[in-house]
């Protein structure tokens, strides 16, 4: 676990490097030389985390991620296709588009039957990010 924690603070922190995060996250500790801002924040979600049961913690980052990542991706999709058909596709879908429509129907199916707490949550987490990107991408634009 505490080998995880190290390594997950290195995402928030390779993406602040590159521009694509908030800059604090990029911030290396002067005589260890580790990302310090990005271990504090992950190792306090994972002090949080741990005053949940497991089951809970689970079930609060799967309906988060389906929410978040496997639902967006397949409307990215579709998105993508219908409005930007000028963006090369290196890949082909076999049967487009049933595969993506029973992806969407089964993690709807999952994420609807998770219980009311972990649907609030993973909307919560939603909102976050989306509140946290408009921050970012607003800081970003004024700098350039």
């Amino acid at each position: 676990m505490f080998a995880l924690l190290f390594v997950y603070s290195r995402i928030p922190y390779a993406a602040a490097v590159n521009g694509h995060f908030f800059s604090a996250f990029a911030r290396i500790h002067p005589t260890g030389r580790f990302p310090y801002v990005s271990l504090l924040v992950m190792g306090g979600l994972s002090i949080a985390a741990s005053m949940f049961t497991l089951d809970a913690v689970i079930s609060a980052l799967l309906t988060s991620r389906i929410l978040v990542q496997f639902l967006t991706q397949v409307y990215a999709l579709h998105y993508m296709r219908k409005h930007r058909p000028e963006i090369r596709r290196p890949f082909r879908m076999w049967l487009y588009p049933m595969p993506s429509v029973i992806a969407l129907v089964g993690w709807t199916y999952v994420f609807a039957t998770s219980g009311a707490r972990y649907i609030v949550f993973g909307i919560l987490t939603l909102i976050a990010g989306a509140g946290a990107y408009w921050l970012w991408s607003s800081r970003s634009e004024r700098r350039s």
